[in-house]
Order: structure tokens, then C-alpha cells, then sequence
């Protein structure tokens, strides 16, 4: 399979990070692409529970961005310069949010219009009652790190 480049605002830009790299490949299983996680040397003592999951540049102002890491699909969210980690999951119907986009500082599920609170995950119009889980996010220089906690 020829390497894309990554897409984003919900194109289904996913990457694998952590235990879900291809053995030798550019692409993990499902055409996901995989990326290497973070040595000690990567990062400061400060950042260890961290992983790079993705660049600055991968997640453009205004664009989501989908990666797995170690098993668990996170949804990057750059909202207004800031980026934000969430479960990859909208909580009505398990759709990717990462395919959705980002509407009025909300991301918004492509499948029924939920949307979602990018600091908290919480539910903020319907379908979606529930809230997404959150993750912590870090930037690096040019990394952006998530702790899955």
C-alpha cells in the first residue's frame, strides 16, 4: 500500500502508536499508519507518561485527527490553537469523532451531529447524553504527547 498523507478534519487520517505497530511496515493492521512510541530519550523526566502520537503539523487549526495508541483510538481536536485529546468514540453510536468535524469550538459527531465539549468530553446536544473519556495533552516543541492516565 503507497503512503498518504495524513488527513485530517475527519478524512480518516488514523494512526497506530504504541503496541499496535506493523511488524516492518508503514501500516498497522486495518490501514491505520503506525508510528513508533516515545524512549525515555524522546522526552524530559517531566513528559515520561507521554507519547508523541502526532506533529503540529498533522493537526491543523480547525481539524480533527484520529491515532491509536497502545490499543485505545484517541481523537486530536485543534480548537482555536489548542489541542485537545478525547476518546475516538461518540458515546451515541461508537462512530469515530475523528470523521467529524469542528463547528463553534464543538466537535461534532459526522453520523447524527453530536457534539462534544473538547476540554471535559461532556455531551452538549443531542443525540449523545453521555460524555467521552479525556486525556491529557502536551506540546513539545513541534510533538504533540498524550498520557492516556
Amino acid at each position: 500500500m503507497s503512503e498518504e498523507a495524513p488527513t485530517t478534519a475527519g478524512a480518516g487520517g488514523n494512526r497506530a502508536v504504541g503496541g499496535d505497530r506493523a511488524a516492518g511496515g508503514d501500516r498497522a493492521a486495518g490501514g491505520d499508519r503506525a508510528v513508533g512510541t516515545a524512549t525515555a530519550g524522546d522526552v524530559s523526566a517531566e513528559t515520561s507518561a507521554y507519547t508523541r502520537v502526532a506533529s503540529l503539523d498533522e493537526v491543523p487549526e480547525g481539524t480533527l485527527f484520529g491515532v491509536v495508541m497502545d490499543g485505545h483510538r484517541v481523537c486530536l481536536a485543534n480548537v482555536d490553537g489548542e489541542i485537545y485529546a478525547l476518546q475516538d468514540n461518540c458515546s451515541h453510536q461508537d462512530f469515530p469523532l475523528s470523521a467529524g468535524c469542528i463547528e463553534d469550538g464543538r466537535i461534532e459527531c459526522a453520523w447524527h451531529g453530536a457534539r462534544f465539549d473538547p476540554a471535559s468530553g461532556r455531551a452538549v446536544a443531542l443525540p449523545a447524553i453521555r460524555p467521552v473519556k479525556t486525556f491529557d495533552v502536551r506540546v513539545d516543541g513541534d510533538d504533540v504527547l498524550v498520557d492516556l492516565g
